[in-house]
């Protein structure tokens, strides 16, 4: 049966269907995407969903906005100021940009217009994509995204201040949007990208597909900060990366007050040498929900993966980790460790905690692991006896609790 959502976006596709360089891998990426079909509770990576009110709700193509640069300034970082890119409801946006600060070397498109630029390396990796991607979401957004960005890094430059990529949505009626993300870093780059999203309409309940594909050259290290604070929105967030030798990604996301969140990572370690660290908190209450799916696939020897996934819920919130570490033949001496912790504050919150392994070679370092716990009630008696009310005990317990998750960049600048 053909849910709302599902003739909605059938209509979203057909309305921005563009002529443009990218129009056949939209037509593409629709195609394989029906024939996949959206997912249910029995596929596997989706099992901890809820999708009913997903199903039940309608979303309109995104319309083209007018914005002034006075109403986007004050969302941007001040580390950021003249080092910052606009996507207004997933349309990328250069004259909301300021690029001043980063070097001229660096190359900055639309994808369409990268297509022609940088044909080769694009249609190659489309290709590939269409040919491996077996999440639907990471097809729907590649199939209904505008108007993308494209970012080369030239081996060797220097990148001082970091990037912010602002991603902002405006309309008053529920949207589909999709944002689209290439970086290309050379070798020997050091890059810091930070992702915010900002809604001028919070009561619009808009459905959010951002996909960020990163491909990192040799002894490349790039950091990538993610936050996200929708009130009533559906997000669908993918993380893409192939690692060459000796690269580093690092990568943090801070999510609190979606309605739904979803957080999918693949990262491909095909360098010898190359690392990789995830790390991720969500705070949940009412009956927000917050899911992350990850693979990391180990290629390579000497090459090093670290998972650290954190909840804290309230209430009727859920929340969930897939995560799977993938140990090739060929990839002795690697080092792997996964560990997804849940703390519970509410009476009816659910937590799931799906980790694995799969290892075919045989001198390897790894570990997997999970806890869904509530606060100590020690831990409360004693700082209650220090004179701290319950509220503040809880608070200060929550607070240690998500110490280890770092977010280098929140509103007001870099920590």
């Amino acid at each position: 049966m053909t849910t709302p959502f599902q003739t909605s976006l059938k209509g979203v596709f057909e309305q921005s269907a563009q002529r443009d360089a990218l129009g056949a891998v939209r037509a593409k990426a629709w195609q394989q995407l029906e024939q996949c079909g959206l997912p249910t509770r029995k596929d596997e990576a989706f099992s901890y969903v809820s999708w009913r009110d997903l199903h039940e709700s309608v979303f309109q193509s995104s319309a083209p906005v007018s914005l002034q640069k006075s109403e986007i300034l004050q969302h941007v970082l001040p580390c950021c100021s003249h080092s910052h890119l606009v996507l207004v409801n997933g349309i990328f946006m250069p004259e909301l940009s300021d690029l001043s600060a980063l070097p001229a070397s660096i190359v900055l498109l639309p994808l369409a217009e990268a297509m022609r630029s940088h044909s080769a390396f694009l249609q190659n990796h489309f290709a590939k994509a269409l040919k491996e991607e077996k999440d639907p979401f990471v097809l729907l957004n590649l199939a209904l995204h505008a108007s993308g960005v494209f970012l080369y890094v030239p081996p060797k430059t220097g990148v001082v201040a970091p990037i912010q990529c602002l991603h902002v949505s405006q309309g008053s009626q529920p949207q589909a949007i999709a944002s689209r993300l290439h970086l290309l870093v050379g070798a020997q780059v050091q890059l810091e990208w930070i992702n915010s999203s900002v809604e001028l309409d919070p009561a619009a309940a808009h459905f959010f597909t951002t996909n960020m594909d990163l491909l990192l050259e040799e002894g490349a290290q790039v950091g990538v900060f993610q936050s996200a604070q929708h009130s009533s929105a559906w997000i669908f967030n993918a993380l893409r990366a192939t690692l060459k030798r000796s690269a580093c990604l690092k990568t943090v996301h801070h999510g609190v007050g979606a309605k739904f969140t979803r957080q999918s990572y693949r990262v491909r370690l095909s360098g010898e040498g190359s690392e990789v660290d995830l790390k991720g908190l969500s705070k949940l209450s009412g009956r927000e929900q917050a899911h992350a799916h990850v693979v990391i696939d180990h290629e390579a020897p000497h090459t090093r993966s670290n998972q650290l996934f954190k909840g804290v819920l309230f209430d009727a919130s859920q929340s969930s980790f897939d995560g799977k570490i993938i140990v090739r033949k060929e990839a002795q001496k690697t080092e792997a460790y996964q560990l997804n912790r849940h703390l519970i504050l509410g009476s009816a919150a659910v937590a799931n905690s799906k980790p694995n392994l799969e290892i075919f070679a045989d001198d390897v370092k790894a570990s997997h692991g999970a806890t869904v716990t509530q606060p100590d009630a020690a831990q409360l008696f004693y700082l209650k006896s220090r004179g701290i009310s319950q509220s503040g005990a809880q608070e200060l317990l929550i607070e240690g609790f998500c110490q280890e998750i770092p977010m280098p960049y929140m509103r007001g600048g870099a920590s």
